[in-house]
Formats: C-alpha cells, structure tokens, sequence
C-alpha cells in the first residue's frame, strides 16, 4: 500500500517552521517489481508496466528519476513482493 498523504516542513524567512501536509496523486506513484523477464516500472494509478531492465538497480534509477520530475513516490519491492523500501519527492 502506497503513503497517501506526507508531511513536511517548510522553514520561512523570519526563522519560523510550517508544518504543510500534502496528498499525493496516485498518477505519480512509481513501483518497481520484479517479473519474469527482469524488473519492470509500474505506475500506481493503472498497474500498467511503463518499462522492463534488466537489472533492479536500473530501474530504481529510473523510477526515481520519475517520481522527482513529477513530485511523486517510489515504491520498491524485494524479489519476493515484500515492500523494501518508499521514498516520496515533494
């Protein structure tokens, strides 16, 4: 299961903290899974495969490469389907 909503910290320029808290678009959650023919990209939001590697290193290059462009998640998964590891790029 993705995160749905993040929190974070905005410092301003009279030295004060805002704490803001953001939904995120399923649209631009990324998961990288493992498949038969190597590790595949997937986006949340329609399950469809965007692109397969050959190595799970350079899909997670990819994807995250994604999830910054569009301030989004990247979900990545052990080879069993275990959740490994998720970042969100705000």
């Amino acid at each position: 299961m993705a995160i749905e909503h993040v929190y974070y910290i905005v410092r301003r320029k009279n030295g004060l903290r805002a704490f803001h808290e953001k939904e995120l678009n399923p649209h631009r959650c990324f998961h990288v899974v493992s498949r038969d023919e190597g590790w595949a990209i997937e986006r949340e939001s329609s399950g469809r495969t965007l692109d397969v590697f050959g190595t799970k290193h350079e899909a997670v290059e990819h994807a995250r490469e994604l999830a910054r462009a569009k301030a989004g998640q990247l979900v990545t998964y052990k080879q069993d389907g275990e959740i490994q590891s998720e970042q969100v790029f705000a």
